[in-house]
Order: C-alpha cells, then structure tokens, then sequence
C-alpha cells in the first residue's frame, strides 16, 4: 500500500533520514521503531506531505505523493495523529473530532455562503461521522459537548485518534500514541487498534512502547541514525544483534 524507496531528509547539516526503504502492506501494523532522534517523526511527516523530502519517493497504492499537500494526502485516505497533542482551543470534542471528518466533504465556497440545503445535509453527514469515529475511539457520548482540551490526558488521546477515524482513512499513521498512557490505557488501544486492523485497517505505527509493539504488529523496520538497521517479525528484530545494540548498547 505504501512505499518508501530510498527516502532522504536533511535539515541544513542534519542528515534525519538517510536513504530509507521499506513497505507497508495492506491490512497489516507496521511498526517503526527506533531509540529517539533515529528520525521516526520525520519519516511520518513526508509521508502525510507536512515535510517534502529531500531525496526518494514515498508512493501510496502506486502512486507518488511527493510534493502533494497534506489535504490532497489526506483525501486519498492517508490520516495521521500526533506525537503531542494537537486539540483545539475553544473547541467541543464533537467538533474536534468532525475537523476530521471535513475532508470528505465536496461543497464548494458557493453553498456554504448562500447556506443551500446541500451544505446542510453534508454538515449532518459530517457530525455522523464524528460521532461514529468517537464512538469507535470508545470516548463517551456524555463528553462530546465538552470543552476538549478540559479532558484528561489519556481521553485527549482517544479524541485525536478519532478525529483521524473520522476521515475514514484507508492508512493510519500513528505518532506514539500510547506516549504518557497508564497501563490499562495503553491495553485497551492495543485492543482497539488490534479491531480496527481486523476491520481492514493499514497501520504505520511508530512507538516506543516494545511491549506494545512486540504484541500488535505484523512487520517490524528498526531506524537507527536515519538509517533502517533491521527489518523483519517482531520476533525476528528482537534478537537481531544491531538492534540490541542501538538499545541497549555495546561492550567496549
């Protein structure tokens, strides 16, 4: 589904992503995973166009999107979620979550002025489907008029994945989404997202919790520097001994 053929990033005399191939297939959670700096983010940021590579191609059901913009990604069904939190201010969680949803709409600045009865059926069909990607995210109806930014850390998270479901993406990319979760919380995502792959979901995971990783994903890449050290089953990566040693380091 995507591809990543020798992806290159360099910000001034920073090399972040050093000639980087690897493959996401369909249906499946592909994790990256890599100690921190090894440019995990970056590679999730050219892949849903916020950052434009300076080398390599990035390919979406065969298709380049490099120099394409975020909200042309987004409509051929590529959604991401953040590392840190991304709410808005002064913004209910419903409509939080229906920012997501926006991109399946097709009205035109004309209908919106003049408030033509079209408008109004695909703002409905919008709320639906916020509603739905909340419900999916298992965020509780009774919270969905809040102020989102009052919630607790942990509901803030499950709102930010829900506003990427609500754009009915045929690709998630996930930025450390269990980041600064308890031990119940980051149970209950791996379950979640553990449905939404049964469901026909594609993952690009990156994470930093291995228990997590180890337990959910199909298909493990390993960055270190940038650059992809091993790649393979979880099984597979964690006894390969360069990954060993980017963890854990090495004896003198």
């Amino acid at each position: 589904m995507l591809a990543v053929s020798n992806l290159t990033k360099r910000f001034a005399g920073l090399l972040a992503v050093d000639n980087l191939s690897f493959t996401v297939p369909a249906g499946k959670v592909t994790a990256l995973i890599g100690p921190n700096g090894a440019g995990k983010t970056t590679v999730l940021s050219m892949a849903s166009g916020l950052l434009q590579p300076s080398n390599g191609s990035v390919t979406f059901d065969g298709r380049s999107i490099i120099g394409s913009p975020g909200h042309t990604i987004a409509r051929l069904g590529i959604s991401r979620t953040y590392q840190n939190l991304q709410m808005f201010e002064d913004m209910s969680v419903l409509e939080v979550a229906m920012t997501g949803a926006h991109r399946c709409g097709t009205s035109n600045i004309w209908s919106t002025l003049f408030g033509l009865p079209s408008i109004i059926r695909e703002e409905r069909l919008i709320e639906t489907a916020a509603r739905d990607a909340l419900a999916e995210a298992g965020v509780p109806s009774t919270l969905f008029g809040q102020d989102a930014e009052t919630l607790p850390y942990g509901l803030q998270r499950r709102v930010e994945l829900a506003r990427a479901l609500a754009a009915k993406p045929r690709l998630l990319l996930l930025d450390e989404p269990a980041a600064g979760l308890n031990p119940v919380e980051t149970r209950d995502l791996s379950a979640l997202l553990s449905t939404l792959r049964a469901g026909g979901l594609t993952v690009l995971l990156v994470e930093h919790d291995m228990d997590l990783v180890m337990k959910l994903s199909d298909y493990v890449v390993v960055m270190n520097f940038g650059r992809a050290i091993a790649a393979g089953t979880p099984r597979q990566v964690q006894s390969d001994p360069q990954v060993v040693e980017a963890y854990l380091g090495a004896e003198d």
